[in-house]
């Protein structure tokens, strides 16, 4: 395959004081880098937070220009909306502009990264492609400032896209019209060297019984994602506690959490292996890294009985409960914690599973791929 050149646009990327923001987008562009294809990353940065400045980040070439932003919030919260995306996107131009030209451009995700890709790729007469991986809180807010028809004429506009689950694949067709054909459904993948089993749970004997169980929840904190009903399982159960990797504008709070905060992305390996059980009752995914990431680890899962968690996960290593009810949650992890030969075998069939995701496959599928696409160029 020819060595293609791709322009990632991303607002989401590891970065001083937010080391775990994006990291999933770094792996996976390391990773394409690493098999063969140039890869430039442009990732706009609102002043005043960063100054303008690029260069080598973690063996990519990272570009972060500054734009202005006024915010979103009201009043006149959807003019903002657009203004800061129009920031956001002169800004990516003009950085792409002092570069070589790609032969494609890459939006990760849709707003204001993708809009950014569709236009970039007009401009320069290019490729675009998006990754839509939104859950649905974030396909609710595309239209914060745009239309139903605005949406729909820009997905129309890519080359392609790549969708991280069936259930959005499913969305892209049938609520927006994007021909399947334009669709690559690729869930996320997992760098095994980084994410695989060690520590006690490795072992043949299960710790001492003095010690308690512990449960792990990677995720932003934020209501959809269920961090404080998982807090309130636990502090109804005695000798368990949690551990909540992540940062967001709700924390969860409670007496049996011992780790509450984010962390550089590859030190959450260090922090699954401390547990026995994961836990992610979220409501809302597109496809969960952190559920993949635990199940490599070889960790036993307690999910939300939803589409999107039953698409990587099955019963055979992961319990489905109720999102919404820290009781059903609370049960699951009685019932796991009282077994430690149940969790060891469910983690053994969870790690098994974990193989079929893989970031290696996940990058050779997405660069095919778009090397095979049409030459379909900007919003034709």
């Amino acid at each position: 395959m020819t060595r293609l050149h791709v322009c990632v646009l991303t607002a989401d990327f590891p970065r001083t004081g937010a080391p775990d923001a994006g990291a999933f987008v770094h792996t996976l562009w390391s990773e394409a880098q690493s098999q063969g294809a140039k890869v430039n990353v442009v990732a706009p940065t609102r002043y005043p937070i960063r100054a303008t400045r690029s260069g080598i980040e973690s063996g990519l070439r990272v570009s972060r220009p500054g734009y202005f932003t006024p915010g979103v919030a009201a009043p006149f919260a959807a003019h903002r909306r657009r203004w800061s995306l129009r920031g956001w996107t002169n800004a990516a131009a003009a950085s792409v502009a002092g570069q070589e030209l790609p032969d494609v451009f890459f939006g990760q995700f849709l707003f204001p990264a993708g809009q950014a890709a569709s236009l970039l790729a007009a401009r320069f007469d290019r490729p675009s492609f998006v990754e839509i991986s939104e859950n649905s809180t974030g396909i609710d807010g595309w239209f914060h400032a745009h239309s139903k028809q605005e949406v729909q004429d820009l997905l129309l506009s890519f080359t392609g896209i790549i969708a991280v689950s069936d259930e959005l694949a499913a969305m892209l067709t049938e609520n927006f019209g994007v021909p399947a054909g334009r669709i690559l459904v690729s869930r996320n993948g997992i760098d095994h060297r980084l994410f695989a089993p060690g520590g006690p749970r490795a072992e043949e004997e299960p710790p001492a019984s003095h010690q308690p169980i512990r449960t792990v929840t990677v995720a932003r904190h934020h209501p959809v994602k269920g961090v404080q009903l998982v807090a309130d399982a636990i502090d109804s159960l005695d000798g368990v506690r949690g551990l909540f990797v992540g940062d967001g504008p709700h924390p969860p709070t409670g007496d049996r959490i011992e780790l509450c905060g984010s962390v550089a992305h590859d030190r959450i390996p260090s922090h699954l292996r401390r547990g026995d059980i994961f836990v992610l009752p979220s409501t809302s995914e597109g496809c969960a890294n952190a559920v993949l990431e635990a199940m490599a680890v070889g960790l036993p899962l307690i999910l939300s009985d939803r589409p999107f968690m039953h698409e990587i996960a099955d019963e055979s290593f992961a319990t489905f409960v109720d999102p919404t009810s820290s009781s059903e949650i609370a049960s699951a992890i009685a019932e796991l914690a009282a077994d430690p030969t149940n969790r060891r075998e469910r983690g053994k069939r969870a790690r098994e599973t974990a193989m079929q995701f893989r970031i290696d496959d996940r990058a050779k599928a997405i660069l095919s791929w778009m090397s095979g696409q049409p030459a379909r160029s900007g919003r034709g």
